[in-house]
């Protein structure tokens, strides 16, 4: 096998290879969010996460297999990005302000998946990626890999840092022309840890905080 069909397959089956990720990031957001790179759409995610923040931002993730998670968007020491997924429900928020409410995780998918960089599968097909070296990431050993579109005449590329035992993503950034559209990066990284029922558990409602 050659180290990118190895590489693929971490991409690929990285959901299946950690029973829980715990782990935090922190965010670079350029203005121009409103350029969609080919390949990258998902820069938004989901009105919560990377989002449209502009700046820097640190990132906290909880996940664990098979559907729930924990994104936290910290900036200062102000919470500004919150989406929670228990299993049966995922909640956004911004700023304290409930977004939006599913009845089922299966329901919007676009909507109650975590970030890519610990769910990287999709990227494969949206990309032509190429091994590119060896790096070392928050303490782990991580593949280099850069990657442009496969289909359009968006001039972007991509670059990733792949755990080379999980497949995780340790650092991505992206680049629309010359200039640095996003880059999130790991600073620490824990495997199949315990997490406490909490965590998953939705925000608090009342007449103040319907769902939409």
């Amino acid at each position: 096998m050659t180290e990118l069909a190895e590489v693929l397959e971490l991409l690929h089956r990285c959901v299946d290879r950690s029973c829980t990720i715990v782990a935090a990031y922190d965010q670079f957001g350029a203005k121009r969010r409103d350029v969609l790179v080919a390949g990258a759409t998902d820069l938004r995610w989901r009105e919560v996460g990377v989002s449209n923040l502009v700046g820097r931002s640190r990132m906290r993730i909880w996940a664990k297999q098979p559907d729930q998670f924990r994104v936290e968007v910290w900036r200062d020491d102000a919470l500004v990005r919150l989406a929670v997924a228990d299993g049966r429900h995922c909640w956004r928020s911004s700023e304290g302000q409930i977004a939006h409410e599913t009845a089922s995780l299966s329901a919007m998918p676009q909507v109650t998946a975590p970030p890519a960089v610990v769910d990287p599968g999709p990227l494969i097909g949206a990309l032509r990626l190429e091994v590119a070296g060896h790096v070392v990431r928050a303490g782990r050993s991580a593949i280099l890999v850069r990657g442009r579109p496969r289909s359009g005449s968006t001039p972007s590329r991509h670059e990733f840092e792949v755990d080379a035992k999980r497949g995780i993503l340790l650092r991505r950034t992206v680049w629309f022309a010359d200039t640095k559209l996003y880059e999130v990066v790991a600073t620490r990284v824990d495997y199949d840890e315990h997490i406490p029922a909490n965590v998953f558990a939705g925000p608090a409602r009342d007449h103040t905080q319907a769902p939409v």
